[in-house]
């Protein structure tokens, strides 16, 4: 059985953690500023931009989608592309993920999404389609009225 240990008298009490605010935490990382973060929603769609983090160190960037670009984006998977969807959602998160530290060049490639984890893509997917107000159909019962 191993003994408890119990710190001595004299010592401090471990202080509480610090919580950073989103920006904070970017610049922790090297990423971007407040002035290149609102330059990044005035280029977005709906003015609208995120971070992701859901490992507490690989930071995402990530701005919405506009309906030019996803057009674009579609009329150039090939037409004997095995998944669409996948290509879409690859594409537009090298074209959405405007920073990231995972990286020297602080942004994706396609490489990159194909050959790292299987979820980063599908994840990236569905917050840019998030910020380009996409929604569920189960979420127009609460978002919407009948006239």
């Amino acid at each position: 059985m191993t003994p408890a240990v119990t710190p001595a008298p004299d010592a401090a009490p471990a202080a509480a953690p610090k919580t950073l605010t989103p920006l904070d935490f970017l610049a922790s990382l090297g990423g971007p500023s407040q002035d290149q973060i609102d330059f990044i929603k005035q280029q977005s769609p709906n003015g609208r931009a995120r971070v992701m983090c859901n490992d507490g160190k690989r930071a995402f960037v990530v701005r919405a989608i506009g309906g030019l670009e996803l057009a674009q984006i579609r009329k150039n998977i090939p037409q004997n592309s095995t998944n669409p969807d996948e290509d879409t959602a690859i594409a537009a998160a090298v074209l959405c993920t405007v920073w990231t530290n995972v990286t020297p060049e602080k942004r994706l490639n396609e490489t990159l999404l194909r050959t790292g984890s299987a979820g980063m893509p599908s994840s990236l997917w569905s917050l840019i389609t998030m910020l380009s107000d996409f929604m569920d159909p189960q979420d127009f019962e609460v978002c919407s009225a009948e006239l």
